[in-house]
């Protein structure tokens, strides 16, 4: 279906496995658990807006399953997933949004470890076949 409705997807995508997502989920959680680790740890503002921009960037990927599904007109795999936890998360960060001083300088830099690591995730992703 991808390769006649969508074949630039098809040819970014032909080489991914179900174990390679597998593998790509596992990695975002270790970076995001990591993350949520060091704020943990520390304790401070700085920390706590990098982790709030990493989840706020977590969050925005159920959007982009979500809307996967809605234009492809197909289930995928994450859409389940996406469409429990994307509620749930917003209720987290509108609760977290109020605990914490926000800088959005910082939160940028949890937004952009989370963009950035997709690279990676993408990679091994496509190379575990």
């Amino acid at each position: 279906m991808l390769q006649s409705r969508f074949p630039f997807l098809y040819k970014r995508f032909k080489n991914f496995t179900t174990e390679g997502f597998a593998l790509a989920v596992m990695e975002e959680f270790v970076v995001f658990t990591a993350i949520s680790l060091v704020a943990i740890y520390f304790d401070n503002s700085l920390c706590w807006n990098i982790w709030f921009g990493s989840f706020l960037g977590l969050t925005a990927h159920y959007v982009v399953h979500i809307g996967q599904a809605l234009v492809i007109r197909r289930y995928i795999p994450a859409l389940i997933t996406s469409i429990i936890c994307l509620p749930i998360s917003a209720l987290i960060l509108h609760h977290c949004y109020t605990l914490i001083d926000i800088n959005v300088w910082h939160i940028i830099i949890g937004l952009a470890i989370v963009a950035i690591n997709m690279i990676p995730a993408l990679k091994i992703a496509g190379r575990s076949h």
